[in-house]
Formats: C-alpha cells, structure tokens, sequence
C-alpha cells in the first residue's frame, strides 16, 4: 500500500470528471475532499470518480467516499463511479454507498449514464 495518490480534475461535456490514481487512505483523505471543493467539481450537477484498477482503499478512505457521496446527494449531483475493483464494488454494496451513488464496470457505461 502505497500513500501516493495523483488526482487530475477535468470535464467532459456538462460531467466533472475526478480521476484517481494509488491509495485512498487516511494520510491522503484531504486531497479527496479538497477535490470535491474545486469549483468545477463543487458547481457541477454529475461527477464521475474514475478510479485505477490497482487502487486501495482503506477504511478511512471508504469513510471519505460515503461523506462525498452524502454530501453531493444533498446538493442534488449524480455521481458515479468507475474502474474499482470487483472487490471494491462489492464492498462498496455491502456498506450501502450504493444507495446514494452508481458504481460501474466501464468509463463508457459510466458516462452514459450520467448523459441521460
């Protein structure tokens, strides 16, 4: 497990789109949160996470995501997300983040589902 992370911020069409590479943890939890205050991502309606293949996620991290998706389903914005893991995914059915936000397999799929 590795505390480097990349985050790159950036739109396509009306969808802000926050890419993610290496490890969601505790030591990186305000770079998520700081990206999800930049104005393009804090003023769009649908924001994708689109997260790497080999991402960890640990359970600070997992915390992180479920005060994002709470808080963005407040303001009314759709998030979806893709490219975690099956292990991920299911992790994230299992602690109801599914409720409140869309995970799927593909980019593609992700994106045509925020088109709609």
């Amino acid at each position: 497990m590795s505390n480097n992370i990349q985050i790159t911020i950036n739109n396509k069409d009306d969808i802000a789109v926050i890419s993610i590479r290496g490890d969601v943890t505790a030591t990186n939890k305000k770079l998520i949160y700081d990206a999800f205050q930049n104005d393009t991502v804090a003023n769009s309606p649908k924001i994708l996470l689109k997260f790497d293949k080999s991402c960890f996620i640990d359970s600070a991290g997992r915390a992180t995501l479920i005060d994002i998706a709470i808080e963005g389903c407040k303001k009314g914005q759709k998030i979806n997300i893709c490219g975690l893991s099956n292990h991920f995914q299911k992790i994230f059915d299992l602690i109801g983040l599914t409720k409140c936000i869309f995970i799927f397999s593909s980019e593609d799929a992700a994106f045509t589902h925020l088109s709609k």
